[in-house]
């Protein structure tokens, strides 16, 4: 990997001061939306970047294409730490 992209991947993992990742339930607001549709509702409400949806049934999708979230969807976000 590149160094820029191992630098980001090592924030990511070990939760940095700017950035972690964090997995939570679909909310209403982004349930029939498509992944794309849900990006910038993320962003605006949670300040965070939809980076995969995992599926009871169907397993993880990272950045899929014309994929709709569903009730019971966990979505894997990129935010900022003060979300937690």
């Amino acid at each position: 990997l590149e160094k820029g992209v191992l630098d980001v991947l090592q924030i990511m993992l070990r939760g940095g001061d700017d950035a972690r990742l964090m997995r939570i339930p679909a909310a209403s607001e982004v349930v029939g939306a498509s992944f794309e549709e849900a990006l910038p509702i993320l962003k605006r409400t949670r300040d965070a970047i939809l980076l995969a949806v995992d599926r009871k049934v169907g397993g993880l999708h990272v950045n899929p294409v014309h994929f709709i979230l569903q009730d019971g969807d966990m979505l894997v976000l990129l935010g900022p730490k003060r979300n937690s």
